[in-house]
């Protein structure tokens, strides 16, 4: 769905349904239920290619949805972008601004939200608008 429709089609993709699963319990061999659901933080990965040879997808930070409205609404903290060796993390700010951390630079740069990314994960933190 990604590769067609680019992020913008992330929330879509991440319809999160609780996941339900019965186990046996290791200590006393009784059954239970055990549901897994979202909670503060979702980190998503992102490496989305058509095949295992294809080059990583592109985007541009403003690509990547802010808000995403699951379970509970989630807003975006921050990416992860990969390059060749290297890592590079953009934290989004309350306030809205980015800014790179880079550690081949001395210094937090500031960015915007046209610059370009090679996103390997997102971190969406819960939104509670007070």
């Amino acid at each position: 769905m990604i590769i067609q429709k680019g992020f913008d089609a992330l929330e879509k993709a991440l319809q999160f349904y609780p996941i339900i699963r019965n186990k046996q319990c290791g200590q006393c061999n009784g059954s239970c239920t055990q549901i897994s659901k979202a909670n503060y933080h979702i980190f998503i990965e992102l490496d989305i290619r058509a095949s295992l040879h294809s080059a990583a997808m592109h985007c541009k930070l403003k690509n990547l949805p802010t808000m995403l409205k699951l379970t509970k609404q989630y807003r975006l903290a921050g990416v992860i972008a990969g390059y060749p060796g290297h890592f590079v993390a953009y934290c989004k700010r309350f306030s809205g601004k980015w800014e790179q951390y880079n550690n081949l630079n001395t210094k937090v740069k500031s960015c915007t939200t046209n610059e370009t990314v090679t996103p390997i994960a997102a971190i969406y933190t819960i939104y509670e608008d007070d």
